[in-house]
C-alpha cells in the first residue's frame, strides 16, 4: 500500500498494534469481535502514540468504529 499522509502512516501503525494484540491472543478477528480484554490492551498500547500525536486520535475511533 502507497502511504499518501502523516495521517494514513498513523493508521497503518495503529492497526498493526492492533493486529499484534489479536495475534497475541492467539484470536483469528478483528475489531469486529474484539472482546473487552483485547480492547483495553489495544488502547493501553495506543496511547503512548495518542498522548504524543493527539491530532490523530480519531483515527482510534475510525478503527474502532467497525466494531458491531
Amino acid at each position: 500500500n502507497w502511504i499518501e499522509s502523516a495521517a494514513g502512516l498513523c493508521y497503518e501503525c495503529l492497526n498493526d498494534i492492533a493486529l499484534d494484540v489479536f495475534g497475541m491472543t492467539g484470536n483469528d478477528h478483528d475489531f469486529e469481535d474484539a472482546d473487552p480484554l483485547e480492547l483495553a490492551e489495544i488502547k493501553r498500547r495506543w496511547k503512548p502514540y495518542i498522548d504524543q500525536l493527539p491530532e490523530y486520535a480519531y483515527i482510534c475511533d475510525e478503527l474502532l468504529s467497525g466494531r458491531k
